[in-house]
């Protein structure tokens, strides 16, 4: 039976040169990626999976071009502060890095990843 992988990570060499050197790449998230040189060396990733013989890899990398729109898959997404409209707009323009630095310095020390967090509705 043959193996297609389509949700494997990969990162352009740049990107991921450029992520581990922002706040983010010095903490949780350079930690994990560090030690997976095939992320971003495409002839070291080919070795890899061609030594298994009944696998492959669909690589892509960025996503299709985003065009935030009102209301979003026909109903509205309720809390949604002018911070993720800017934030909604970076993506969009593929602004990346910049999106990358400015969530990296939001990064608090003192809250574990994934704690969940509640908001009230007239927040902002």
């Amino acid at each position: 039976m043959r193996y297609i992988d389509a949700f494997n990570h990969s990162f352009p060499k740049r990107y991921y040169d450029a992520l581990l050197e922002t706040p983010a790449g010095a903490k949780d998230l350079g930690k994990r990626v560090r030690g997976i040189p095939a992320l971003s060396d495409i002839d070291l990733r080919l070795r890899v999976v061609e030594s298994f013989p009944d696998y492959s890899q669909v690589l892509s990398h960025g996503l299709p071009p985003l065009k935030p729109e009102t209301p979003w898959h026909g109903y509205e997404l309720g809390y949604w502060p002018a911070e993720f409209e800017r934030q909604a707009r970076m993506a969009a323009a593929s602004d990346y890095f910049a999106l990358g630095r400015d969530m990296g310095n939001q990064r608090r020390s003192d809250v574990a990843m994934n704690t969940p967090v509640t908001r009230e509705e007239n927040e902002e």
